[in-house]
């Protein structure tokens, strides 16, 4: 069936179609009335809501994403599929969440994160995700991400970019899907509170991060010296 959700400010979610727009699980299902982004999924049509969490239809059915899952986030900002069926999400207060089979987790700025609250998610194409806050644009390995995700690593990087490289501000501008965008020809695009601030991965400190070093072993090795006096 093809028709456009709407996500709205007030109203609930929408569903668009031959010109006629009609609410879509209004009142108990949502229990909001504030929808902030939409993703469609397979047969998922993921929702993130303003103080009600994560929630999806799935063939005409309403699920809600419970606390038990590990997602603390009340207000979820933007959405993004991954590679393997799972889904990263931009939250208000719990940095970067990660959903797959039932279970949710948390990349915050406990583990490297350079926010806590994300208001949108880009991928380029060099392996890396963009975010955009009100403390400026990152960017963190996808493979760090993952990695982090599957337990091999405690901590990612943030590489942050804000007015020492060319913003005007560091304040990007959220709340509303989308809030940045990809041009055909690659360059990241995020709104701020002084205009809109473009970025060229391919021009962006390619290959400059910071990594962990983990000392295995030691050796700690004590040379004598005999001193020699001389008589000139």
């Amino acid at each position: 069936e093809k028709g456009v959700w709407v996500g709205t400010d007030g109203g609930g979610l929408n569903y668009l179609k031959n010109g006629s727009l009609r609410p879509v699980f209004q009142g108990t299902e949502l229990q909001t009335q504030k929808i902030f982004s939409l993703l469609k999924q397979n047969e998922k049509i993921w929702i993130g809501t303003d103080g009600n969490g994560l929630q999806y239809i799935e063939k005409g059915k309403h699920y809600s994403i419970s606390e038990r899952t590990g997602l603390k986030a009340r207000t979820i900002l933007a959405l993004l599929p991954d590679v393997d069926g799972g889904l990263w999400i931009a939250t208000i207060g719990s940095g970067l969440n990660y959903y797959r089979n039932g279970k949710v987790t948390v990349i915050n700025s406990k583990h490297g994160i350079f926010d806590d609250n994300i208001m949108q998610l880009l991928p380029d194409n060099l392996g890396f995700l963009w975010m955009g806050s009100n403390n400026g644009i990152a960017k963190v390995s996808f493979k760090e991400l993952r990695d982090f995700v599957n337990g091999t690593i405690t901590s990612v990087h943030s590489k942050i970019y804000g007015v020492a490289e060319g913003m005007n501000t560091k304040e990007c501008n959220g709340g509303s899907l989308p809030a940045g965008c990809i041009t055909p020809d690659g360059i990241i695009c995020f709104p701020t509170a002084k205009g809109l601030a473009m970025l060229d991965p391919k021009k962006m400190d390619i290959g400059q991060t910071d990594f962990l070093v983990k000392i295995e072993r030691y050796w700690l090795i004590i040379k004598r010296l005999k001193q020699r006096n001389h008589l000139n």
